[in-house]
This record gives structure tokens, C-alpha cells and sequence, in this order.
């Protein structure tokens, strides 16, 4: 089986803004790939994830940090979704309010998953996993001098 080398994508776009007294909020991201491991002791870890070969499970998390003494609101961030992965649409999670949407057309337009269709010879379908090309994720606020961390989980192809 081949074995792939994760090469950590560019993370697309980000923006933050605040409305105090009309300040502008600097967010910043990192991401990373680990995967679940459980320990002799039977304890999880989560493990950095340098290479990886078909059906491995992996969790990405893309951290958002707000280092200014003000909210960032309305945090936006788009990526492209890596084509040797299935993410697991359902999967998407930050443990804050936020919005999720994907596409399916390298990123011309997105919508939540359930309601995403792709058209394939000529027939119009519910998209699938393994469909996406995109992931689109809004959060609320991330509070001032704090972050966020959105995860989701992906197998690979």
C-alpha cells in the first residue's frame, strides 16, 4: 500500500473583524493533522500525523486565534479540501456556534452538506463525501485574547 507524506494545505482565507468602537480584530491559524491513539496504559493520545496510507483515520485541527483586546466577530475561514482524503461531512465541530457549508465545484459555491447536489452525466444527485472540494466554516466570535479550534475528522482515499 502506498504510504502519502500530508503536506499541510495553505488555509485559505480568513477574516475577523470587531465592532468595538470600530477596531479591527487580527486572527491567526494553524493547523495541524493527529490521529487517535490508544496507549499500553489504555489512555487516548493524539499523535502529530507526518505520513499516512489508505483507510487511516485522522482528525485536522485548524486553530483560530484572537490575540487582540478586542472580539473578532463574524470569523470566516475557507479552505480547499485535499482530494487524497474523505472527510466525514458531519464530523465538523468547534465547540462554539458556527456555520458549516462545502462545495462541490472547487469552490464556486457552497451550501450545508444536506442540501449540496452535484450533477454527474447529466443527472442531478445529493452530494457525497468523497465529492467535496471545499469546506467553509463562519464563527460567530472568537473572544478577545482567546481561540478557537474547529475539527473534523478524514480518512484517507
Amino acid at each position: 500500500m502506498p504510504a502519502f507524506r500530508l503536506a499541510l494545505l495553505a488555509v485559505g482565507s480568513v477574516a475577523g473583524s470587531a465592532l468595538a468602537q470600530g477596531a479591527t480584530a487580527e486572527t491567526t491559524v494553524s493547523m495541524n493533522v493527529v490521529r487517535e491513539v490508544v496507549t499500553d496504559a489504555g489512555e487516548t493520545e493524539y499523535q502529530p500525523v507526518e505520513t499516512a496510507v489508505p483507510g487511516d483515520p485522522l482528525i485536522y485541527r485548524i486553530q483560530l486565534e484572537n490575540s487582540d483586546p478586542v472580539s473578532a466577530n463574524s470569523v470566516g475561514l475557507s479552505l480547499p479540501l485535499d482530494e487524497s482524503l474523505a472527510i466525514d461531512p458531519t464530523s465538523v465541530s468547534a465547540g462554539t456556534s458556527l456555520e458549516v457549508a462545502f462545495s462541490a465545484d472547487g469552490g464556486e459555491s457552497f451550501a450545508p452538506f444536506e442540501d449540496l447536489t452535484v450533477e454527474v452525466g447529466g443527472e442531478t444527485r445529493q452530494a457525497q463525501a468523497t465529492d467535496l472540494t471545499h469546506l467553509r466554516v463562519t464563527i460567530d466570535q472568537v473572544e478577545p485574547q482567546s481561540d478557537v479550534t474547529v475539527e473534523y475528522d478524514a480518512v484517507v482515499r
